[in-house]
């Protein structure tokens, strides 16, 4: 795990209207009332902008690579996702803002999980 800044200012439109994106992968594969499965599948150099997580959610790494994520307070991580490798993230009070971007030379693929 890599943690460094970035400028926000580059990102200033996109971060303005984060809070209200709630498209948190590239493609919704199953939904109800209790929970909603994405697919996020980014191949080298692509990005997902920036959204706001407002419910609970875990999701695990089925390609690995490497991504960086960028917070709003202008500090970024980047890390290598291993395949298998799953998170979860409970919900705050404000939506978690970030974005996604391969930054490998491979193709990335995570299923996530909202729990509504």
């Amino acid at each position: 795990m890599e943690f460094t800044t970035f400028d926000p200012a580059n990102f200033r439109d996109e971060l303005e209207a984060a809070g209200d994106n709630r498209n948190i992968g590239t493609a919704v594969q199953f939904e109800n009332e209790r929970v909603r499965v994405w697919d996020i599948t980014l191949d080298p150099g692509d990005r997902l902008p920036f959204h706001g997580h407002t419910n609970e959610y875990f999701f695990t790494c089925v390609e690995p690579g490497r991504c960086v994520s960028r917070f709003p307070d202008g500090n970024q991580v980047t890390m290598d996702y291993r395949d298998g490798e799953t998170w979860y993230s409970e919900r705050g009070e404000e939506p978690e803002i970030h974005d996604l971007e391969n930054v490998g030379d491979t193709r990335i693929r995570f299923v996530t999980v909202e729990l509504l």
